[in-house]
């Protein structure tokens, strides 16, 4: 028997949650390895949209039958500070961890930019991380859920495998 791997997924809340949502929906839907925890970044200004995450990925958990853990990190908006916080943020779940997941697709780009800074970093230290992004290829799909969107319109982008 294989040894049980712990996989944390990280990434930031912006105002469009299935942008949150769709990408950990698509890495269940194609069968990737499960996750153990959701680390959501936030700061002030969606703190109502964390919210609503959190009851849709509850929801989302239970229907495919899987024990996630959602955790919350409050940020800054502060670039200068953001993505040192992002920094920070990744080392303190990767410690236990055996894989990080980090996901671009939601928030705003300069906190995508942030993510991938950080990735960056702490691939350079040796830690085994994945970046995942859910590419919409028509806007027109926007805040809808992943099952009202066809395939054919999106891409998952999986790197770091």
């Amino acid at each position: 028997m294989g040894d049980i791997l712990m996989r944390v997924w990280i990434t930031n809340v912006g105002r469009q949650t299935y942008a949150v949502i769709n990408p950990i929906w698509m890495w269940l839907l194609e069968g990737y390895d499960p996750i153990d925890t959701v680390v959501l970044i936030y700061n002030e200004k969606v703190k109502h949209e964390k919210e609503i995450i959190k009851k849709k990925l509850e929801i989302l958990f239970s229907y495919y039958k899987v024990n996630v853990s959602i955790k919350f990190e409050e940020s800054t908006e502060e670039w200068s500070k953001y993505w040192l916080n992002f920094i920070d943020i990744m080392k303190k779940y990767a410690v236990d961890a055996d894989e990080v997941i980090l996901d671009l697709t939601p928030g705003r780009k300069f906190m995508s930019v942030a993510a991938f800074l950080a990735y960056n970093a702490l691939r350079k230290k040796g830690l085994n991380i994945k970046m995942v992004y859910l590419h919409l290829l028509d806007l027109s799909y926007q805040q809808r859920p992943l099952s009202t969107i066809p395939l054919p319109l999106q891409k998952f982008i999986v790197r770091g495998e």
